[in-house]
């Protein structure tokens, strides 16, 4: 399929049992769970977010563009 992604099965009960937590950077909003940022190097994370959008292809991505993203993966639309 185009567009589609797998998620492991050990990661989405993690996620389900909140045993992963999720931070969202707060520079650039990618949604991760270490504690340096992959795409701007940050270390200023929150746990408070809302909402997210996935990116596969950010050149090709409008959504991209306006929200001033050049790297594939997961972003939170609001972060606080």
């Amino acid at each position: 399929m185009v567009g589609s992604f797998k998620l492991d099965r050990r990661r989405v009960k993690e996620i389900r049992c909140g045993k992963m937590t999720e931070l969202a950077c707060k520079k650039c909003k990618y949604i991760g769970s270490s504690g340096v940022c992959k795409v701007c190097g940050s270390t200023d994370f929150s746990k408070t977010w809302y909402g997210y959008v996935i990116i596969i292809d950010p050149e090709k991505s409008e959504i991209a563009k306006k929200m001033g993203i050049k790297y594939a993966g997961r972003y939170a639309l609001i972060v606080s």
